[in-house]
């Protein structure tokens, strides 16, 4: 079996006016090349604050990283982890997305936002909620 890690990371967007439009560039990148590098992900953005979960080999998690630390479209990068995985959580994936739009709870928004953009928050905190708002009946894995 194949060595696995996941990292997941939060951030700020550098033009929340630019918004859509940077989200769906990063969307159209993410998903190609995800896909080439055998990556599987999900992004939310919430309240002008990125987190994002990235699984796949070492290696490959380390050069897409490295790409997106370079990203002048956000700020703040904060690492929660990167650590071993043994079974993807997005396997079907190669970049989920949820945003807070109007499909969105007002739960769910208030709730993203206050956990992406609070640097007292742990990895597995955000974790848990993207797992979680992955598996809700409104999100697709948008592949």
């Amino acid at each position: 079996m194949a060595i696995l890690h996941h990292l997941l990371y939060h951030s700020r967007i550098v033009a929340p006016d630019r918004a859509d439009q940077d989200i769906a560039d990063i969307l159209s990148t993410a998903r190609s090349r995800n896909s080439r590098e055998g990556i599987t992900g999900i992004l939310v953005f919430s309240g002008g604050c990125f987190a994002q979960v990235l699984e796949g080999a070492p290696g490959s998690l380390a050069q897409v990283f490295e790409k997106i630390e370079a990203d002048n479209r956000h700020i703040d990068i904060n690492v929660l982890f990167n650590e071993p995985l043994e079974v993807r959580n997005f396997p079907d994936w190669s970049m989920g997305f949820v945003g807070a739009d109007a499909k969105t709870s007002q739960i769910i928004s208030a709730t993203l936002a206050n956990i992406c953009c609070n640097p007292a928050t742990t990895g597995p905190h955000i974790h848990d909620l993207m797992r979680a708002v992955s598996r809700h009946a409104l999100w697709q894995p948008l592949v």
